[in-house]
């Protein structure tokens, strides 16, 4: 059972670590602050099965983070155990209606504590086993839903792993974080060429490959601490809590691997063209600030889609006209300046090579 212990109190906390590993809970984590407490249940990627918090601590105290993490979704039934002074009743009342499921006091009595615990990893086994029963649930509803084609706009549900989770849990997750500078590292990944892709194969085979997608990019960021979503239209964006090895965490080292798999099998000649954008903001000042980066991070993304598709239907446009007028390539200095506006580049770029192309065979007629 994977436990987790906030105390504010080194001592108390080490007391009480050393109270679980006797009896047997060898993996325990600690956090000396409710701040702590909600970024490690934030961002790790195994869920707890268990939370210990002491009720008196420091700015946000047990009661209301446990209220907190009760507002989480992956944490709306786990046992919350509140650890309380013997004389501390009024406090244990108003923690259970915050959402505890049980209490501890201190001093700890080894047997007291040894019971609470069964009891709780009893729970957490229920709780596991009616998750499993849900995660079957979601995968029949899933395979039903994808009987109807999704617009390509929607941000479709991705099959569930570790580290991937909505859009919306995303963004949450951001706006819920305490004030204060977060060590996170933002980055947005889209696929350019996601319309051909779409419509090249099928509603189920589209959904499978969003996911491998997905998983290469939380494999490729090579931590337990990270989270992955998609918000449709082929864009993703990626939330790391950085390393503690210290190792950096890079576009280019995920760009390589996403290129490095055959996401299509042979069915297709399709391949993915991926592009990334990230976060102009190495600190994070405030959740909605990251909140603000993460967006714009996808708005940047998303723009160079736009360029990189713009540039292909040039690169197109220069081939046809070559083959159709057999001019040199260097006769088409037109295109070049073409693609220097955005404007045309984006939305009419063969409304303007085509009249250009007329004016090139009147020219060498």
């Amino acid at each position: 059972m994977k436990i987790l212990t906030v105390d504010d109190d080194q001592f108390a906390l080490d007391i009480l670590v050393a109270a679980l590993k006797g009896a047997d809970y060898q993996d325990v984590i600690t956090a000396s602050s409710a701040d702590r407490a909600l970024e490690k249940l934030m961002f790790e990627q195994e869920p707890f099965d268990c939370i210990l918090l002491d009720i008196r601590m420091p700015k946000i105290d047990g009661i209301e983070l446990c209220r907190m993490i009760r507002s989480m979704p992956s944490y709306g039934s786990t046992p919350i155990i509140m650890i309380s002074a013997l004389t501390d009743q009024h406090n244990i009342d108003k923690a259970m209606a915050a959402g505890a499921t049980d209490y501890v006091t201190k001093p700890f009595k080894g047997l007291e504590l040894g019971a609470r615990l069964r009891a709780a990893s009893l729970l957490a086994d229920t709780l596991q086993k009616r998750a499993k029963e849900n995660l079957e649930l979601h995968a029949l509803q899933l395979e039903m839903s994808f009987l109807t084609k999704h617009d390509l706009e929607t941000a479709i549900p991705l099959e569930p792993n570790p580290g991937v989770v909505t859009d919306l849990e995303l963004e949450n997750g951001l706006l819920k974080l305490p004030e204060g500078t977060f060590d996170l590292e933002i980055m947005a990944f889209a696929i350019a060429n996601i319309q051909e892709i779409y419509d090249t194969i099928t509603v189920a085979d589209f959904q499978k490959f969003l996911s491998a997608v997905a998983g290469k990019i939380l494999s490729a960021v090579d931590s337990s601490t990270s989270n992955v979503a998609y918000f449709g239209k082929g864009a993703f964006a990626v939330v790391v809590q950085s390393p503690r090895s210290g190792r950096t965490i890079t576009e280019a080292g995920i760009l390589s691997a996403l290129k490095s798999k055959n996401y299509l099998g042979p069915r297709t000649e399709v391949q993915p063209v991926i592009v990334s954008a990230r976060a102009k903001h190495p600190d994070y000042w405030s959740a909605q600030r990251a909140y603000g980066c993460l967006l714009d991070a996808l708005k940047d993304a998303q723009s160079k889609c736009v360029d990189h598709l713009g540039q292909s239907k040039l690169s197109e446009y220069r081939k046809e006209i070559c083959h159709e007028t057999g001019a040199a390539p260097s006769k088409l200095w037109f295109l070049n300046s073409i693609a220097a506006r955005k404007k045309d580049t984006k939305i009419r770029p063969k409304r303007v090579a085509t009249r250009q192309k007329t004016r090139l065979v009147q020219r060498l007629g």
